[in-house]
Formats: structure tokens, sequence, C-alpha cells
């Protein structure tokens, strides 16, 4: 868990591998609320290895600029 800012002018990107999660509403939602966790302290969530499925969940519900792949 990071629990800590990063430094002025510091860019903190964390990958989260998502390969294995499944295409579900009940998926993206906490997807959603760990991006807005991490962008208030300063850092940017970036899914990686995201099923095609998940993607398009994603870009149906309209979070597409939120979660990035």
């Amino acid at each position: 868990m990071v629990t800590s800012a990063p430094r002025p002018n510091q860019c903190v990107v964390v990958d989260w591998d998502v390969a294995c999660l499944p295409a579900e509403v009940a998926t993206v939602e906490p997807l959603a609320r760990f991006q807005l966790a991490a962008q208030r302290r300063g850092y940017t969530l970036r899914l990686r290895n995201a099923p095609a499925e998940l993607v398009d969940l994603i870009a149906l519900l309209g979070l597409r600029d939120v979660l990035r792949s």
C-alpha cells in the first residue's frame, strides 16, 4: 500500500496487471475507486494486460479516460 504522496514535480505511475480480472461491473467499480484514491495522492494508475472484454466494458461505462491501459 502506498501511504505517502510523491514529491512535487514527480510523476508516479502504478502499473496494475489486470489480465486475470473478469469483465464485470463488479470489477470496474473497485478499479475506478482505486484510481480515484491514487489520483488524490498524486499517483496515476495504469492497467496492464487488460482483456479486450474488460476494456470494452470500461469504455461502455464511460470510464475510458479514467481507467487507462
